[in-house]
């Protein structure tokens, strides 16, 4: 199943160059033993040079700052928040700051028995590029809550605008 879900996530991607003229180009392999399960990544805009990525379901609530060839610069513990079935992230502008967000969305119910869903939304943090492995806790996570009108659906992709 993760050989899959790895296969999709590079075919999706490939797909995207050839739409855009784009050649693809392999820069960096994952190979992090924490990472064992990708599902979501998110380009940094404080951070240049950083990727967020974070695992999907069955792992703890934290995101992994990594460098665009798969080396691990730290883990952050997403305080308060559960990790159900992790899917996707995104980053988005706050529009009345300016700041950046992370967003974590914890919408997968393949099942379709979750009552709700829930996106968490923490402030992006600094990453120090020259510290590899470092451990964090982010604190002020928001915890937005979601309900299908139609009942629970499983949902893969988040986008913010």
């Amino acid at each position: 199943m993760k050989h899959r879900r790895r296969t999709r996530l590079v075919a999706i991607l490939l797909a995207l160059c050839a739409a855009q003229g784009a050649e693809a180009e392999v820069v960096g392999t994952n190979r992090n033993a924490e990472l064992d399960e990708l599902s979501g990544l998110a380009v940094s805009r404080r951070n240049p040079g950083v990727l967020w990525a974070h695992n999907d379901s069955g792992d703890a609530p934290q995101l992994f700052a990594i460098t665009p060839a798969g080396a691990l610069l730290g883990t952050y513990t997403l305080a308060g928040a559960a990790a159900v079935d992790w899917e996707d992230m995104a980053i988005g502008r706050d529009p009345d700051g300016g700041a950046d967000y992370l967003y974590v969305a914890d919408i997968g119910d393949n099942a379709r028995v979750r009552p709700g869903i829930d996106i968490y939304r923490v402030r992006e943090p600094a990453v120090d590029p020259s510290l590899h492995g470092t451990s964090n806790t982010l604190d002020r996570v928001e915890r937005l809550r979601f309900v299908y009108e139609d009942g629970p659906h499983n949902a893969e992709t988040l986008l913010v605008d």
